[in-house]
């Protein structure tokens, strides 16, 4: 029986030159190598930490303002 990988493989063409050395040099850091670097940016992007809404962010915009006083002059 095939085992079922659980994770999808996705081939990027054409990535820019400067967006490739990029990503080796930070291969030489201890995340490790480009695979992982690339894993680690989609995951982040796609899929942020904490992820607010509008109505949240503008909540705490206005908070933060409102937690400052008024200076006028």
């Amino acid at each position: 029986m095939k085992k079922v990988n659980d994770m999808a493989t996705v081939p990027v063409r054409d990535l820019p030159d400067a967006v490739h050395r990029e990503l080796h040099l930070r291969e030489a850091t201890p995340a490790g190598s480009t695979e992982a670097e690339v894993r680690d940016n989609s995951e982040t992007t796609v899929c942020p930490p904490q992820r607010l809404s509008l109505r949240t962010a503008l909540a705490q915009v206005r908070d933060k303002a409102a937690a400052r006083p008024a200076r006028f002059g």
